[in-house]
Parts: C-alpha cells; structure tokens; sequence
C-alpha cells in the first residue's frame, strides 16, 4: 500500500489507510505500506503490518508527486513477491512510466480530486500566515497534478470511488479506465474503536462545562473548505434560542487565528471551546462524550468525521458536501443544508438541543447504521473480494462481476 498518511499523522487518508490496512492483518495478510517519513514512527499496529519509511519533497501540493516517486523506487526494490498494489491517491501520485515498471496490478482508490479541492479555496478564506502556504498551493499549483489523476484513472487495474458526488465528478472529467473496472465501495468506520461506550463522564469537569449543558462537537482541521467559520456564525444563532450549550472545536490549521478573532467578535469566548490537536484514544472518547456533531465543509471526497460521530452515537448536523448526504438523513441521523445556509443549520442544531428524545432516537438510528452499513470489515471484504478478481483477471477480459456498486 502507498500512502502519503498513515500513523501518527492521521487526516482522512491516514485514518482510511490504517484501518483498511489494519483489518486486512487481522484477517491473516501481509501488508506493507510505504508512507512518508516523518519525525515519529508509528509503532501501535498488527504484527502483518510492515511499515516502509520513505524520502519525500516537503514542497505543498508537490510532495505527492515527490513521495510517489521515492515510494515506487522503494516497493520496486523490495525482494518480496507482492501480489496487489494498493495507491491511496490524490495525495500519492505515480507518473505515467510507473504504470509500466510495476509489474503487478494495481488498484487506485481516489479519496477526492485536486479539482475538487481548489474549487472550494477562496482567497477570501485564507489568512496571511505561513501555514496557509499549503491551501495557498493548492489554488494555484494543482492544476498541474490533475494529469497523474488522470493517470490513476486510466492505468489502474481497477479503480475504487467512494461517494456518488466524485463518481460525477470523475464521468464528467471525461477519462475512462482501461479496463473498464471502475468500481464504487464507500468509506467504511471502525465500529468497535468508535462507539458510544467510550464516553469520558468526567470531561466536563475537565473543560469546566456546566452539568446542565449540552455540548456539540466539531472535528477537523482549521482550514479554508472546512466552514468552521459558519459553524460559529450557525451558533451565535444557536445561543440566542438555548443558553445551556458549549461548543467544542478538536483540530488546528491555518485559520485558527482568523476563529479565534471571530469567536471574540461573536462574543462567543465562553461558550466556544478550542481544544487543539488531541492524540487518537482521546478524539475517541470527544465523540462518544458529546451530544451530536456539526460540520460546514464546503467540500468532502467522501466525510470521515461524520461517520465516527455517528458510530459513537452522535446526530450529524452537516452541509452537504462529499459522501455525507448518503448517511446523513434528515430526521433519522441528523439533518443536511445547503454550503451556506447558517440559520437552516442553526435551526436544526435548536431542535436537536430541544427534543432530547429525538436526539436520543437519532443516536440509536446513527449506530445500528454503520454497524450494519458502513463497518470497515465489510468494506475490506468488498477490497479482498476486488483483489481475487484483479489477480485472477487483471485486464478485466472475462468481464467478472462488480465488487462494489455503479459508479458511473
């Protein structure tokens, strides 16, 4: 597996990564995953987990092209006799002539498109610091990467979309796979690591949050395609209707100067709770502690977050961005508006707050839905199952059934 995530640097891709990787070792396979190295090492995985460290161009938006390259040169020299490679791509581009040096199949999964994501970054959006070099880069360098995607489309053995909203994206990009084997198997969730079971019942105490209060919780990096600055705008509204709420924000990024400034001109300070950066075990018990969840990304390739909340028992309040509308349903496990809608977002966040019984069926409905929808176990399955069709017929001439279901 190439991956430019993996533990302890976590993110969408990361966390993808591991748990695909980390379950397949439970099942009784090798894996090898080559990812970037970085100043820690992760250590906590399945013995079948091999980890491969590579070099890589610590340059924004060109570092996936970079480590691509180290990544193929490390896998090529390695003496074992792999049998798939899997690339966890946008963020780990191969170039055209790794598609024949590679003498095994491969199969891409794309996790979004460089399309998609610098179509949400505004300048508006982004502040004037160093580390918003990165959103900076992606608006204006990107384009030059969309040709490796179009190599991942074109080239893979197979391909694996994960929402309906990037299989659009991809039929209307006009590349087709070669194979014609372009199959779409949603994100799956942990549903044993997430769930309502590992809720902290002294972390009120912890943040000084009143007994009587409900908390909402947001994760996610302080970035410019996050909206976590309509998810303050939506809760300035919030409080005008319902006093006992704190709002909890886990993650950092770029903007965080830019909320913090915000949250003051809200007079949000003692109501809004910026917590940072926490390690795993910790983001675990936030979402099975907290009262339902929120997000306003302006964009997803899929929506990670929402489903952790979700498998911890939490009502998703969300825009519709990504893969999100395909498990977030109004009145059964949270509510969707529209990128934008602040008063429809802080309305349905009120009546959340105001019908605990809804909020605690919503709960139910949210569990029993990844459990029996969207467990990473069976989205490995559907994965192991693609690979024996891969091996067993690479070109795709005996045209084998679908794995996962119609992309496009």
């Amino acid at each position: 597996m190439i991956t430019s995530e993996f533990p302890p640097k976590w993110g969408g891709v990361g966390n993808y990564s591991f748990f695909h990787a980390n379950i397949m070792a439970k099942k009784g396979h090798e894996v090898h995953i080559y990812t970037r190295d970085q100043a820690k090492k992760f250590t906590d995985h399945h013995k079948n987990l091999k980890i491969h460290y590579v070099p890589w161009m610590k340059i924004p938006v060109f570092f996936t092209t970079s480590f691509g390259k180290h990544a193929v040169e490390a896998f090529l020299k390695n003496e074992k006799e792999f049998d798939i490679l899997q690339v966890q791509s946008n963020m780990a581009l191969l170039k055209l002539k790794h598609y024949d040096m590679i003498k095994i199949p491969i199969v891409s999964t794309l996790h979004g498109t460089w399309v998609g994501e610098r179509s949400t970054v505004y300048y508006r959006n982004l502040s004037t610091n160093l580390e918003s070099i990165n959103d900076l880069a992606i608006r204006w360098f990107s384009p030059f990467l969309d040709k490796y995607e179009d190599y991942a489309i074109h080239r893979s053995n197979a391909v694996v979309i994960g929402a309906k909203s990037e299989c659009r994206d991809v039929s209307q990009r006009g590349v087709r796979n070669k194979f014609e084997r372009i199959e779409r198997i949603h994100h799956g969730v942990d549903t044993e690591t997430f769930g309502p079971e590992n809720a902290d019942p002294d972390y009120k105490s912890k943040y000084n949050i009143p007994e009587d209060h409900q908390v909402i919780l947001h994760v996610g990096r302080l970035a410019a395609r996050k909206g976590v600055k309509e998810v303050l705008l939506s809760f300035r509204k919030v409080l005008d209707k319902f006093k006992k709420v704190k709002l909890l924000i886990v993650g950092t990024g770029p903007l965080k100067n830019k909320l913090l400034k915000l949250t003051r001109k809200l007079d949000l300070e003692q109501d809004v709770i910026f917590i940072g950066t926490v390690p795993f075990p910790d983001l675990v018990k936030f979402y099975a502690s907290c009262d339902f969840f929120v997000m306003h990304s302006y964009w997803e390739g899929f929506g990670m977050t929402p489903q952790e909340a979700l498998a911890s028992g939490l009502p998703v309040v969300s825009s519709r961005a990504g893969g999100i509308p395909e498990f977030v349903k109004n009145d059964e496990t949270g509510y969707l508006v529209e990128v934008g809608d602040v008063a429809g977002m802080a309305k349905y966040m009120v009546k959340i707050l105001k019908n605990p019984e809804l909020r605690d069926k919503m709960s139910q409905n949210a569990r029993k839905l990844m459990v029996d929808e969207y467990d990473w176990g069976d989205m490995v399955d559907k994965y192991l199952k693609l690979y024996e069709h891969v091996l067993e017929d690479p070109k795709n001439k005996k045209g084998l059934p679908r794995i996962g279901k119609k992309c496009f």
